[in-house]
């Protein structure tokens, strides 16, 4: 079972883009998580098999990266831990150090197994007109030669896209599909892309049902793509791929019955100052830290003491259809829209797969298109047997 251990490492940041989550909050800077705070993540690190470094820009604070792993390297060296931690930089790739290239290069020869979850908003004209540096030039370039970097030194670690739907691609007709073969060609080694919605600020967001139909009517014709036996959304195989991943994680989770989010108890962060969330944006959205790094240092099973509140899902939702399916975070009081999208949203993928999985030469056909394993196809076909 995959634990992690979010370390905002900071919030300050090498960039300056335009819908930054960081400025919708009034919260005064705390800078840098301090190194001193290293040596009480002990108790921590037995519980976690995955660090995940986040931000602010986690490469700015690379010093406090570089000590842990030299203290979880001391540690497993004493048989306190037996295996190193997986390691997942969420990084605006636009910056990499020479020590940080030379500290990759180490993590790579040692077989350690690290992943970067960056940011590209499409193409080239879209992502620099939100994604900037303080004297407001763009990024994307600094970003592609970083990638080409960690390709050309066998370091095929980018992981995860991450597109920032927003008002720029809205304006210039700019669709989910256009913004995944602009990444595909460019970053063509990466094998998942994800899309969030930009919602905080005027000049950048755009609507709910707007995204929500971009993304219900890609799937819809990727899809359509597989039962006509064709090939061309074929690029579009890191997004199909992605969502189908997300919802098999709900299918393998026990808890994904009657609870809004299954990262209870698999999951902590902890901010610069060393207050301890289950999850980051627990602490954006001005909640009360569950705890505090230094109240932690004496404790064992950490993540057994900490339950997120409300988080069991409503009464009606047992009656749902998709409620295996449908996660939502618990802080949100009105889930009637999330709720229907995702009934509408995920009904309609499961009615597909219903097909797929009746057709054994359309099922052949499906899991060379999709790239998907045996493992998660199983997953599937033990869902759609039970579902109406």
């Amino acid at each position: 079972m995959n634990k992690t251990l979010t370390l905002m490492l900071t919030d300050l940041c090498n960039c300056d883009c335009r819908y930054c989550y960081q400025k919708v909050s009034s919260k005064p800077k705390m800078g840098n998580l301090n190194l001193n705070y290293i040596e009480l993540l002990d108790n921590l690190l037995i519980e976690f098999n995955t660090i995940q470094f986040f931000g602010g820009e986690p490469l700015v604070a690379e010093n406090f990266i570089f000590e842990l792993d030299s203290h979880i390297d001391n540690l497993i060296n004493t048989h306190y831990l037996s295996s190193k931690p997986e390691y997942i930089f969420s990084s605006n790739l636009v910056e990499l150090s020479t020590k940080f290239k030379l500290f990759l290069k180490k993590l790579s020869e040692e077989g350690t197994i690290f992943h970067f979850i960056i940011t590209i908003d499409g193409n080239k004209h879209i992502h620099d007109k939100n994604r900037i540096f303080h004297n407001g030039n763009g990024t994307y370039q600094k970003i592609l030669n970083n990638y080409h970097f960690l390709i050309n030194h066998n370091m095929p670690c980018v992981d995860n896209i991450y597109v920032v739907y927003n008002s720029a691609h809205y304006q210039n007709n700019v669709s989910l599909q256009d913004c995944i073969e602009d990444i595909h060609k460019n970053f063509p080694t990466v094998p998942y892309i994800t899309f969030n919605r930009e919602g905080c600020f005027d000049e950048t967001k755009i609507s709910e049902s707007f995204f929500f139909n971009q993304k219900y009517t890609l799937m819809d014709k990727i899809f359509n793509d597989i039962l006509n036996e064709k090939k061309e959304y074929k690029n579009c195989i890191p997004f199909f791929k992605k969502e189908l991943l997300y919802m098999a994680s709900s299918l393998s989770d026990e808890d994904s019955n009657r609870k809004k989010c299954i990262f209870e108890g698999k999951k902590l962060s902890i901010i610069p100052n060393g207050d301890i969330y289950m999850c980051v944006d627990y602490y954006y959205a001005g909640e009360l830290p569950i705890a505090k790094l230094d109240q932690t240092a004496s404790l064992t099973k950490t993540l057994d003491n900490y339950t997120l509140s409300n988080n069991i899902k409503f009464d009606q939702c047992q009656n749902c259809s998709v409620r295996t399916l449908c996660r939502y975070c618990p802080r949100l009081i009105d889930t009637t829209n999330i709720c229907n999208q995702n009934k509408k949203y995920y009904t309609m993928i499961l009615s597909y797969l219903k097909q797929i999985y009746s057709n054994s030469h359309l099922l052949r056909y499906f899991f060379n298109y999709s790239e998907l394993s045996n493992g998660i196809l199983f997953l599937f076909y033990k869902y759609l047997r039970d579902f109406k």
